[in-house]
């Protein structure tokens, strides 16, 4: 009864997420010989797969539980950029507002894989601030914020989470009373544009892009969440620390928890499970302490996996009922 309760709420709840939408492929294949051409390895290829990555990855773990999505972001104007879109209008995306933007490509992320071993990452992608933020967008964002029940801004440095769109969608967020959630931009220092959000979601190598000098120590952790609180006025941190789990802090309370992974495979996507398991959680009016055990067990799932995948359901729920 308890599980089938929380599939109807999860159905009420929906979720307007806003950033950095590219494409995730991973080429599986075997090597067998070396090149007669130049040193290197020769792949043969034995699959080919493409996901939604970046903020891809969190609406696939969203949808996965259940909820409805709406999407702010961008592509380029190209074949990829259409396949990414038919990948969200499949996954029956509630408002679909990705942007399509001329003179810009769609990012492309590729993985080269030798029995489940990553070769080498290709990285196709041009980065352009998108600039068009008009009138017309700004009402759509402010109809979907009022009709969302939390904002989610997955911010992979990409060019769409711009200052404006940023501090634009807080502030509108906070005079609503709609919460915010952040996970920040990668290789980025400066967190001003995440002034007022609600929760910020850094892990530890973003962590350090502010704080060069600190270890993966509860401590250190502690000190610098409070002085990102104190300093952009953001209410709560809660950092993912890879194999260590995850710290939960703000300005009374410091929480660590240690990971549930029994084994660990691949940690990307582990942030984006978080951020997506925590916001539904919250979104349902449950305590933020609980919300974030439950998106840390899930965590420990995804990395257990190998690849980038999402929570299941099923997984979900099997939590809920321990």
């Amino acid at each position: 009864m308890i599980q089938k309760k929380l599939s109807n709420n999860l159905k009420k709840i929906k979720i307007f997420l806003v950033g950095d939408f590219f494409l995730d492929e991973y080429i599986y294949g075997e090597i067998k010989r070396f090149s007669p051409e130049a040193p290197v390895p020769i792949v043969n290829v034995i699959e080919k797969k493409i996901n939604l990555g970046g903020a891809g990855n969190v609406f696939n773990n969203l949808i996965n539980l259940g909820v409805k999505v709406s999407v702010l972001g961008k592509v380029g104007n190209d074949k990829e950029g259409i396949m990414l879109l038919e990948m969200l209008k499949k996954k029956k995306t509630v408002d679909n507002l990705i942007q399509i933007q001329k003179n810009s490509k769609t990012i492309k992320k590729t993985r080269i894989l030798n029995k489940q071993k990553q070769m080498i990452r290709i990285d196709d992608e041009y980065i352009k601030n998108y600039n068009f933020f008009n009138k017309d967008l700004k009402n759509k964002i402010k109809k979907n914020i009022l009709n969302s029940s939390l904002v989610i801004i997955s911010d992979y440095g990409k060019g769409f989470c711009t200052k404006k769109i940023c501090k634009f969608i807080i502030q509108f967020a906070k005079i609503n009373k709609i919460q915010v959630v952040v996970d920040p931009r990668k290789n980025y220092s400066d967190y001003s544009k995440y002034i007022n959000s609600n929760y910020i979601t850094p892990n530890l190598n973003e962590l350090r892009m502010l704080f060069p000098k600190i270890k993966n120590t509860d401590k250190d952790i502690l000190i610098s969440s409070r002085r990102i609180i104190k300093r952009y006025r953001i209410k709560n941190v809660i950092a993912t620390r890879s194999e260590k789990g995850i710290s939960f802090t703000n300005d009374t309370k410091n929480i660590n928890m240690k990971t549930q992974a029994k084994k660990i495979f691949d940690v990307s996507g582990a942030g984006d499970t978080v951020v997506a398991v925590f916001s539904v959680l919250l979104s349902l009016r449950i305590k933020s302490e609980k919300c974030l055990n439950i998106a840390n067990k899930c965590a420990g799932i995804v990395i257990s996996k190998k690849g980038t995948k999402p929570i299941e359901k099923k997984e979900f729920l099997k939590l809920i009922k321990m």
